[in-house]
């Protein structure tokens, strides 16, 4: 039977969702040094002064938006042509498509760990705290269930696993070659952003 030329290969697609992941990963690392970073040195008071404060607020309530949508896709239950990081997970099941990221040195290992990581991720109380406020909050707005809400906490520390996950699937697949952490912009660009508000 022969293969329909425009569908991706499972390879091409786990490829695809390593890119994504990766950027993702990123993202959920400057948006959290975004939120911190308003939150300390006087930024706020500096905004409100300038009578930016509104704007301010605005600014910081679509950063925990994004933050929590990044964070709470990951997890959502895989439909067809999907490509957030849990749909990787069945296609990494078959065989075929898993030998082509697990022959080489190493790599098995890497697969492996992220596996790992993923299942306790995706186990973690937090995540279900996360994916009810992105859906009675942000992206949705409804009547909350009896499911306690998120402290900015709970929503940086399992940002950051959820990164880490994304991050080792990346340099699992070959498609980052180096830890984000190896690049220091990544987190000092937050710090830049907010330079100007600071109180001196």
């Amino acid at each position: 039977m022969a293969t329909d030329p425009l569908k991706p290969r499972p390879e091409e697609t786990v490829r695809k969702i390593a890119e994504l992941a990766l950027g993702d990963a990123i993202e959920i690392t400057v948006l959290t040094a975004l939120i911190r970073q308003q939150n300390t040195s006087g930024v706020n008071n500096q905004l409100s002064v300038a009578g930016a404060g509104r704007a301010a607020s605005a600014v910081k309530n679509a950063l925990i938006a994004r933050l929590v949508t990044l964070i709470a896709r990951a997890y959502a239950e895989p439909k067809h042509g999907d490509l957030h990081l849990r749909a990787v997970v069945p296609l990494l099941k078959n065989n075929v498509t898993r030998q082509i990221f697990t022959t080489r040195d190493g790599v098995k290992e890497k697969v492996a760990e992220f596996e790992a990581h993923f299942a306790k991720c995706h186990g973690d109380h937090r995540q279900a705290r996360i994916i009810h406020f992105r859906h009675k909050y942000t992206a949705h707005l409804g009547e909350p269930e009896d499911i306690a809400t998120p402290a900015y906490t709970d929503i940086f520390a399992f940002g950051a696993l959820t990164a880490e996950c994304m991050e080792l699937f990346a340099l699992a697949t070959g498609v980052a070659v180096k830890p984000i952490s190896s690049d220091p912009t990544v987190v000092s660009c937050a710090e830049e952003f907010w330079k100007p508000w600071k109180e001196k």
